[in-house]
């Protein structure tokens, strides 16, 4: 016969949800029904595990069918504050962009002193409102926030080919039209419109100014095309 006895309580007793136990310090001695008691190895004994369920627990000891027990206490690992380490690379945009969060860092600083780098959170959006924009990070009902710059839409575009060959257009006779075959003069009237449209709008892009001007320039070679 023999009964287990844990010598001293110089082991950790108190953890964070998290955690694994601790046992350093721990003696475990197993006295015989001689009287003799022996201090047992570690690894002569088998401990329960630790879970994260917060609250007491109770851990158990075995060694050779014998047990004894003891508590520790499990508490609720919570955020406490949440901070940006670093801020995003780009914190400057125009009306339309989206939000870039390359680069942030967000760290949590919790209750047990313990700082983590935080990749889960989420974030406002970012909005057309021209002005700086206060953009909200937000994890575990913590906020913390960093401010952004929305600028106009400033489109640079080149129309100085487009505007030549408008000019050239407009130099064109009906004289020389009653020469070509109708249906080119018909898509040569309509691709110079659309050509002084493009010209004439100030928001248009790059892109349609060039599709313009190539349609137009297409239109004044088939110009050549004389009616049979």
């Amino acid at each position: 016969q023999k009964i287990l006895q844990k010598q001293n309580k110089a082991h950790k007793l108190s953890y964070y949800q998290g955690e694994k136990l601790d046992v350093e310090g721990l003696v475990v001695n197993a006295i015989f029904n001689t009287g003799n008691k022996i201090s047992l190895n570690p690894d002569e004994y088998t401990v329960s595990s630790l879970t994260n369920e917060p609250g007491v627990q109770t851990i158990v000891i075995s060694y050779n069918g014998k047990t004894i027990s003891f508590d520790v206490e499990v508490k609720e690992l919570v955020l406490d504050t949440l901070t940006i380490k670093k801020l995003p690379n780009k914190i400057e945009y125009y009306v339309g962009e989206k939000l870039d969060l390359s680069g942030l860092i967000v760290e949590g600083i919790f209750n047990n002193g313990n700082t983590e780098e935080i990749t889960d959170y989420t974030v406002s959006e970012l909005t057309d409102k021209v002005g700086e924009q206060t953009i909200t990070v937000s994890y575990q009902g913590k906020e913390t926030t960093f401010t952004v710059l929305v600028s106009e839409t400033t489109i640079l575009t080149n129309k100085t080919a487009l505007s030549i060959a408008i000019e050239m257009a407009d130099a064109v006779t009906q004289e020389q039209l009653d020469k070509v075959v109708p249906a080119v003069v018909v898509e040569f009237k309509a691709a110079l419109e659309n050509a002084q449209d493009v010209y004439d709008d100030e928001n248009a892009l790059q892109d349609d100014i060039d599709d313009a001007f190539e349609r137009l320039a297409n239109a004044m070679h088939m110009l050549e095309f004389y009616k049979g």
